[in-house]
């Protein structure tokens, strides 16, 4: 799993075993400029980056992912070959996820609009996110490097 935040266990039930080669977790309920904005399909993931636009996002990746072994295969393949085109040398990884639609790589959606999460980047964030804890019972706190 990649994330950095701060989530309602009830956003992981079901997460583990990844049925497909990706598994991303998107809050529907938002779809705010300045953050990686999805588009979908049937649950498939079509698009995803700033670069959708909020009229035609579908909602917002909150920095959670789970990978299959074949998933993480692939990333890596992918990634290095971003990285040799040396035109995305400056991209986050989840450049390379449409890109791996495009050769049959399954991404599938699932949206935890209506369940609490908070994403941890900041120090800021991290005194937020303990205040919320203390408040609030039922989190499930994961972190990754």
């Amino acid at each position: 799993m990649v994330a950095d935040l701060l989530l309602e266990r009830a956003a992981l039930d079901g997460l583990l075993p990844v049925r497909s080669d990706y598994e991303l977790l998107i809050d529907t309920s938002k779809n705010l400029p300045g953050t990686m904005r999805v588009r979908f399909e049937s649950g498939i993931l079509k698009d995803l980056g700033q670069h959708v636009s909020p009229e035609d996002g579908q909602g917002n990746y909150i920095g959670m992912m789970a990978m299959s072994e074949r998933g993480a295969l692939l990333l890596g393949q992918e990634l290095e070959a971003m990285v040799q085109e040396e035109r995305f040398v400056d991209d986050y990884y989840t450049r390379a996820l449409p890109r791996l639609v495009q050769k049959g790589a399954e991404v599938t959606v699932r949206s935890v609009a209506g369940l609490r999460w908070l994403e941890v980047d900041t120090i800021a964030d991290y005194f937020r996110a303990v205040l919320e804890v203390k408040r609030v019972d039922n989190w499930s706190i994961t972190h990754s490097k």
